[in-house]
Parts: C-alpha cells; structure tokens; sequence
C-alpha cells in the first residue's frame, strides 16, 4: 500500500515475470507480455525471454530484440500507440561493445 493508501495485486506467470497490476483506487490495470512473435522492424528477432509489450492508461509499447551469436543483444525495436496513434521508433542497433552504432533505416 501507498501513502495515499492505494494498493496494488500483481500478476505473475511461471517464470514469475510480472504480467498485470491492478490498483484498489480502479487506476487502470497495467498488463505486460513477454516472448511475443512480432519483429516490428528488426527481421529476424529473437524475443524470447524479453518483454515484448507493455499496454497502460495512455496506450501500449512494443519491443522486438535481436541478438547476436553470443547471445548479446544487438538491435532493438520499438513502437509506441497512444490514442489509437501508432508511432513506430527506427531500429536502434548496439555493436558488439555494447556501444549505440546505428539509429535509423537499414545500415
């Protein structure tokens, strides 16, 4: 419970990745998923074990992942919809440094 004495339930699924809150003061639930399918604008992307979507009050976020042969990740997509407004973001692509090397189209 908060200091305005509002309390939240969480939700976990068996990797016990937080899935919904809900608030006793009827905020609006926040759900997230994880290990979705859709790439966004990264082909191919590998998603399992991240979050993958994110939905709130204000909209919903996607991410998609990309990751490189030793399993770190290497490009990163997201996608914002607010009001029924979808704003893609351009892939961000990280080198293998763990350095931001590219924001934007293809390389």
């Amino acid at each position: 419970m908060d200091k305005n004495q509002v309390e939240s339930v969480e939700s976990y699924d068996a990797l016990h990745r937080e899935t919904s809150r809900t608030y006793s003061n009827s905020d609006p639930t926040i759900t997230t998923t994880y290990d979705q399918t859709a790439c966004l604008t990264i082909s191919p992307c590998q998603n399992i074990g991240h979050r993958t979507s994110m939905t709130d009050a204000a909209g919903s976020e996607s991410w998609a992942y990309q990751v490189d042969a030793t399993n770190h990740r290497s490009a990163h997509a997201n996608q914002r919809t607010t009001s029924g407004i979808t704003k893609p973001a351009p892939p961000t692509v990280v080198g293998t440094n763990g350095q931001l090397k590219h924001t934007g189209g293809s390389s």
